[in-house]
């Protein structure tokens, strides 16, 4: 079995040499003690110039790297052991038979190599076998005629391609082995790159976010105002300032951060000192701002991962399971644990419906499917986190939306614990400064295979209390979707009903979305239904229930939707209503025109308006857009045209119409902003929103000398582009290399990364390929990627024996430096030819790894190579292994 063990032949040689000698000969073990040439004939085994190393493929797969294949009379032939074994072929090879199956368990395979004769089902061949030091093997035209299969010898490229007539289990597995390769691949872990920290200062140069705006009134004359939003380190903690004109400055102090480890032994994410958002109660309390404090560790955006769980279940003995998140493979599993399960451990669960799919495999092609459901609900956490949030607030809040300024408290608390990872409980509290009522909730949520429920209960003292229930559930895979709700809010005083300042005494709505196949344009189509029910303290109720429709039609996408409205008052008459809209958009060649028409059914058709607009997008950065509108009903038009352009370091807009009263408005608005540029020495231009998100400040340039700072002599590279948590950014260096990349989650570790391919020298590589940041809003994060020259060096490695030369695959190439440090490695393959890149241009050794010397007790010639910016590449190196 030596020869057809060549592709691991280190392995091979060491274990025989112990056997044979102390001193044992390479070449002896690997070819054998025969004469130099021997004709293969019917009588004769094949001598070692009949040996062809040849690659095995199943049409695009790689089923044996290296195989030891024979010349014969016949023909060339493989060894029958090693070709059933790739092929996963049951059976047993005892003397001079095989007997086992092919395929199904009823179609059996018997060979009798003595007998010269075979049979696979129900059909029989003659056979010519040669048996060879790797046993008996047969020819190609042979195997083709007995089994489903054509096989080829190219002797190009020295392949027998294997072309199956039937479908094969093996190929179900390799294509399955080529899909767990690519995740093992796109789903590794966050590159461990190196941490550039960014402590808070006491005070640092603030960014600025400015707008300034020319605006031509109806009445004549121009008026001019502006915005500015500054942001820095502010006494260790993110200050942010923002100011409009019409309005007192908003000022607030804070922190934000991923992990919960803010504030000592309260572990909080986020605080916050000055103007400030109080946190919306369910029933208690709404959403607003005001000044105080607040404290929280709960998600400060919300995240795109809810948790992890772990899923399981029995996998039979030989079978294997693989795990899917829609078409996506996600993870594995072949082999069971001590329980007899499979157990795929952290699964991700990601907000709303996780639909996930544990195909099962057997060994000879036996196939089952198990869908496991999972809804995570908005108001879930994970299982044994608590999570809290708390603030001390002015009673007298600026509140959005009509909310009355007492639905903000003086001070709340709300706090939420993970029962498990399907359900939470959560309690809530709330003091009025005003009136001192004291106000308390609690609510349970729950997930139970697809279906999501909420259960509230709360009161102000006042009366009886409020009580709310909402449902979710997912009705079928096209997105069917049910929510309802119902409340009672009982006898409190100021409920918090979503209405406003209307007061409500109880309500109920129920959503429905789904999609459909009409049978008409491309794809299914979406509808939406929603009805709701109200009833208000003075009396009065109203209804309402809508529907969507929408879809495409070749290039065009439409929608209709159509709303019924009743309105009854305490005194018993009521005001009904049916309106409905028509939008349809289309594209040609870069021009997107949209239409729309809005109407009444109330007494017969009536349509209201009538609008058309055209928008067209100029290059990656300017758009522009014109609209028309008509109130059929007075008979007056609208117009308004508008245009903005994001250029590097500004954005510029213009607008000018006039509205059905015929006046004419036009405006002007210029946004930038600006940053403290330590390498100008002042402060300059870049893109808004600075001050908002967080930036890096990239710079690339060639380090010349290899000090790893940029000095007298280096480059600026101008034209890098870069990657940001494995996305392409758009931005790319100016001719001073350098880039600001905005609009970075704040308080979120991001992996920045120089994108290679964008530079033009394809030898110039980063000495660091990326790092990790933590943004803030008004800091901004200096990154430096040095570049530094390297090479490529190709040949070939051979065992040489007097005059006659072995290609070897599977040998580990080293390129080292003149310290002996390893720089980079190949491995060779099945013609024995290598390839080494990104190696630093300089003088460098290439070898064979000592390791594998060490195992056959034999000798390699070690090469040295120089690399330089001149000269980056060497090619048809020659590694000859010898005896020793």
């Amino acid at each position: 079995m030596l020869r057809t063990l060549l592709a691991s032949f280190f392995l091979v040689l060491s274990t025989a040499g112990l056997a044979q000698s102390q001193s044992p000969d390479p070449f002896a073990i690997l070819f054998g003690e025969d004469e130099e040439t021997i004709d293969s004939g019917t009588d004769k085994a094949p001598g070692r110039d009949d040996i062809e190393l040849v690659e095995v493929r199943l049409a695009d797969f790689e089923l044996i790297k290296t195989q030891t294949a024979f010349k014969t009379e016949t023909g060339l032939c493989l060894p029958v052991s090693a070709l059933f074994e790739a092929l996963e072929v049951p059976g047993e090879l005892s003397g001079d038979t095989f007997q086992g199956w092919f395929i199904r368990p009823d179609r059996a395979l018997f060979v009798d190599f003595n007998q010269r004769v075979a049979q696979f089902g129900t059909h029989t061949a003659n056979i010519q076998p040669t048996l060879t030091d790797d046993g008996w093997c047969l020819s190609l035209a042979d195997l083709s005629n007995l089994l489903p299969i054509d096989f080829e010898y190219r002797l190009g490229v020295l392949s027998v391609v294997l072309t199956p007539r039937e479908v094969l289990p093996i190929e179900a597995r390799l294509e399955r082995d080529a899909l767990r390769k690519q995740i093992s691949t796109t789903q590794t872990t966050q590159p461990d790159y190196p941490v550039i920290d960014m402590p808070y200062e006491w005070l640092s140069f603030p960014t600025a976010d400015i707008g300034l705006d020319l605006q031509l009134a109806p009445e004549g004359g121009v008026e001019t105002t502006g915005s500015i939003e500054l942001a820095g380190d502010v006494l260790k903690m993110t200050g942010r300032l923002q100011y409009s004109g019409d309005g007192r400055p908003r000022l607030t102090l804070g922190r934000m951060f991923s992990k919960a480890d803010q504030l000592g032994p309260l572990k909080a994410r986020s605080f916050e000192i000055g103007d400030v958002v109080a946190a919306r109660l369910p029933l208690l309390s709404e959403s607003g701002l005001a000044q105080g404090i607040t404290v929280s560790n709960q998600p400060t955006v919300s995240a795109s991962v809810f948790d992890v769980t772990d899923i399981r279940g029995p996998l039979p003995n030989g079978w294997e399971a693989e795990l899917y998140d829609g078409e996506q493979l996600m993870s594995f599993v072949t082999e069971a644990d001590e329980n007899g399960d499979y157990v795929f451990s952290d699964v991700i669960l990601r907000p709303g419906y996780n639909r996930l799919t544990v195909k099962l495999f057997g060994p000879y092609g036996e196939r089952e499917d198990r869908v496991v459901k999972i809804m995570v609900g908005s108001e879930l956490c994970p299982e044994n986190e608590l999570q809290y949030s708390f603030g001390f607030v002015s009673a007298e809040g600026v509140v959005e939306d009509g909310a009355s300024a007492s639905a903000v408290p003086s001070a709340y608390a709300s706090v939420r614990y993970g029962l498990s990872n399907q359900a939470s409980v959560q309690i809530d509290g709330i003091i009025s400064a005003e009136d001192g009522v004291t106000g308390v909730g609690a609510s349970l949520s729950g997930s139970v295979l697809d279906t999501y429920g909420v259960l509230r209960v709360a009161s102000d003292g006042a009366g009886r209390p409020a009580l709310s229930a909402a449902l979710q559930k997912r009705l079928n895979d096209r997105g069917g979707q049910l929510k309802f709700n119902l409340s009672d809010f009982g006898g409190m005083e100021t409920p918090v009903t979503g209405f406003g300042d209307q007061r409500m005494v109880r309500s109920a709505l129920l959503t429905y979305d789904t999609s459909l196949d009409l049978g008409i344009g491309r794809g299914l189509s979406a509808l939406r239904t929603r009805i709701e029910w109200a009833q208000f303290q003075d009396q009065r109720k109203e209804f309402h229930a809508s529907a969507r429709l929408a879809g495409a039609y070749g290039a065009t996408r439409w929608s209709h939707a159509l709303r019924y409205s009743r309105r009854a008052s305490g005194a018993g008459g009521a005001d009904t209503d049916i309106l409905g809209d028509v939008l349809l958009s289309r594209s040609f060649k870069g021009l997107r025109v949209r239409g729309a028409m809005t109407y009444s059914l109330q007494d017969g058709l009536d349509v209201k308006t009538l609008a058309l607009a055209a928008q067209k997008r100029f290059g990656r950065k300017g758009f522009g857009q014109v609209a028309v509108s008509r109130d059929m009903e007075s008979s007056a038009y609208s117009l308004n045209a508008s245009y903005s352009k994001a250029f590097d370091r500004f954005v510029l807009s213009a607008n000018a119409g006039t509205d059905q009263d015929g006046a004419v408005t036009a405006g002007l608005r210029l946004s930038f902003s600006l940053f403290n540029d330590p390498s100008r020495g002042r402060y300059a231009m870049a893109a808004p929103g600075l001050s908002r998100s967080g930036a890096v400040r990239a710079f690339v340039y060639d380090d010349l000398d290899d000090d790893g700072r940029f000095d007298e002599g280096d480059i600026a590279m101008p034209g890098a582009g870069f990657i940001v948590d494995q996305s392409l950014r758009a931005e790319q260096t100016d001719e001073n290399g350098g880039a600001v990349l905005g609009d970075l989650q704040p308080g979120y570790q991001v992996n920045i990364e120089l994108k290679q391919s964008t530079l033009d020298d394809p030898y110039l590589k980063p000495t660091q390929a990326g790092f990790s940041v933590t943004p803030r809003p008004g800091r901004i994060v200096d990154v430096a990627f040095p570049l530094t020259a390297t090479g490529d060096v190709d040949g070939t490695v051979k065992l040489q024996n007097g005059a006659h030369e072995t290609p070897v695959s599977g040998v580990l190439i080293e390129a080292v430096d003149e310290a002996g440090q390893v720089l980079a490695t190949a491995t060779s393959e099945y013609d024995g030819y290598f390839y080494i890149d990104d190696i630093p241009a300089r003088p460098v050794t290439l070898r064979v790894a000592e390791m594998e010397l060490e195992a056959i007790e034999a000798q390699a010639n070690p090469v040295q190579v120089s690399l330089s910016r001149d000269a980056p590449s060497v090619m048809g190196v020659a590694l000859l292994i010898t005896d020793k």
